[in-house]
């Protein structure tokens, strides 16, 4: 699933909009474009972020199974800990 930015003006204002592969409106940016705020390209790549975060959770937790002692298995525990909680929290678990 991908999140895209798009244009929108109404007779008084212009505004920037997010809408998802289905023409479904996310989020709607009023009184500002997304050249005034870099941080709605980090919304924006959300659902995209969430891909990745559960790839890098799948593979982190193949190696850690797997490698035993050879990981530093406090830090790693953490790790897949808090990707853990962030797939969660994105999938609104």
């Amino acid at each position: 699933m991908k999140w895209k930015w798009r244009n929108g003006q109404t007779e008084t204002c212009q505004f920037d909009y997010l809408e998802d592969e289905e023409g479904w409106t996310i989020l709607e940016a009023s009184g500002v474009t997304t050249n005034d705020n870099p941080h709605l390209d980090l919304i924006a790549s959300a659902p995209e972020l969430l891909v990745a975060l559960e790839g890098l959770f799948k593979e982190c937790a193949m190696i850690h199974k797997y490698g035993g002692d050879a990981c530093n298995q406090k830090e790693a525990d953490l790790a897949i800990d808090n990707a853990k909680k962030a797939i969660s929290k994105a999938k609104g678990e």
